[in-house]
């Protein structure tokens, strides 16, 4: 899979329903680990691997959270920023964000992560790594298109002599 993902709660309803029974279950705690599988997020989580989810108020920039598809399915991903009533959502291995995720649809902070190198928090540091992570994508991306346009400048000036 390209993303992380777990199984996905039974039952029927859609997303939204889906998200308020996992978010009510994190909520009750004391600890709600979910497995995930896939390489969206390699390096920061390496499969096969378990993530522990906590409650938390909202997502913020370079924080790893849960939150349910659009299909239904837990995904597993850093938050690239807010966006109007919801969030961007990018894994760490992928070149591209996730389509936009409302708000209503965020499950919980995933804070421990448990993968075959060992058990690890997710704090400060991850945080800031992560957001370091982001924008270095963001700035490679710039920068191709940025070739890719002065390359067809060049192109063009040669036709027209």
């Amino acid at each position: 899979m390209s993303e992380e993902r777990g199984s996905p709660p039974t039952g029927g309803g859609g997303p939204e329903a889906v998200a308020r029974l996992l978010r009510d279950r994190v909520q009750a705690g004391p600890e709600v680990w979910l497995p995930v599988t896939g390489t969206s997020m390699w390096p920061t989580i390496r499969p096969p691997a378990r993530v522990r989810l906590v409650d938390a108020t909202a997502p913020r920039r370079g924080e790893v959270w849960a939150y349910i598809d659009g299909g239904r399915e837990i995904v597993v991903h850093r938050c690239q920023r807010p966006a109007g009533p919801g969030y961007l959502f990018r894994g760490d291995g992928l070149p591209g964000a996730d389509p936009w995720v409302p708000a209503e649809r965020v499950v919980g902070r995933v804070v421990t992560v448990d993968d075959p190198r060992g058990r690890k928090s997710l704090g400060a540091a991850d945080r800031a790594i992560g957001s370091v992570r982001i924008f270095v994508r963001r700035l490679r991306s710039v920068a191709r298109r940025c070739r890719k346009w002065v390359g067809g400048l060049m192109t063009a000036r040669r036709v027209r002599r």
